[in-house]
This record gives C-alpha cells, structure tokens and sequence, in this order.
C-alpha cells in the first residue's frame, strides 16, 4: 500500500503537462504512516513528528533552517514519463495541509527553499546545478565535494 500524490505538473524539458489524475500520480513518502491515499492540494497530510523522523523516512535534509515543522517545504524529484527528463516539484505542508505543489526546476531557488529534499536528489543533480552557477569552478573539485558543501555555497554563497 502506497501513498501517491495526485497534481498537476510539467516537464521542463519537453513541455509535457500532466494532469492531477491518477494515472500522472507519484509514489510519495510524506505522510507519517501511509494509508494507500491519493493526495492533493488542499488535503491534510500528517507528517511523522521531528525532522529527523522526516529524515529517516526518506528525505535530506536541506540547508534551509528549520524554525518550525508545522510550515514545511519539500523538493521531490519525478521522472517525465515521455522524454525520461528529471524535474523537481515543491511542496509547501503548512499546518498539516498540502498548501502549494510547484513544477521547480532543478536550481538553486529551489534547492534552496527547501527544508527536505528528496532522497533521489544526490550529488549528480546538485552538482550539476553548481557546475550551471559557477562554471569556472575546477570540475575535479567539484567532482570531490559533498553534497552539503555544494548546499552551502549555492545557498548561503561563497
């Protein structure tokens, strides 16, 4: 039994929208216990109980400092089903409520919003993203760095 959820997106690579049906639904691990729900905008989600409950349920953490968990944002990452591009999607949990749900490209803003990142979001995106920022950075370094170096420097600058 998997949780989905169920809104509408488009790709940035090939331009393809998909509609908020099930068969366009994702598998998500948000919720604290998974009931086998459709989730979406506007429905309540009940996430588990700290952020490192979050953390172990198949999120990283992001740079973005955590002031509270009842205002929430998370950059999961889906495939396109016609051209196989990875695209991010946001989503705002304020109050237990799925408030937002945003096609984001892959960059800096919204790695940099997110509180929790998908766990499918690794060092090959991220460095892709830093390689688009600072594209005289020496690649073997870049090769080199962890993950929450890349965060850092995207997000709080060097």
């Amino acid at each position: 039994m998997v949780d989905r959820l169920r809104l509408p997106r488009h790709c940035e690579a090939c331009g393809l929208r998909l509609q908020a049906t099930d068969e366009h639904s994702i598998e998500t691990i948000l919720p604290k216990r998974n009931t086998g729900r459709a989730y979406t905008l506007g429905d309540t989600i009940v996430l588990p109980d700290s952020a490192v409950s979050i953390r172990r349920s198949g999120f990283r953490a992001g740079l973005r400092e955590l002031e509270r968990l009842d205002d929430l944002w998370f950059l999961l990452l889906w495939q396109c089903p016609e051209c196989g591009a990875d695209n991010g999607l946001s989503l705002r949990i304020l109050e237990s409520v799925l408030v937002a749900a945003e096609s984001a490209t892959l960059g800096r803003a919204a790695l940099c919003r997110a509180h929790f990142l998908d766990q499918e979001i690794g060092n090959g995106e991220v460095q892709r993203i830093y390689r688009r920022v600072y594209p005289d950075e020496d690649g073997d370094i870049v090769e080199l760095m962890q993950l929450e170096w890349m965060l850092e420097d995207l997000c709080e600058g060097r």
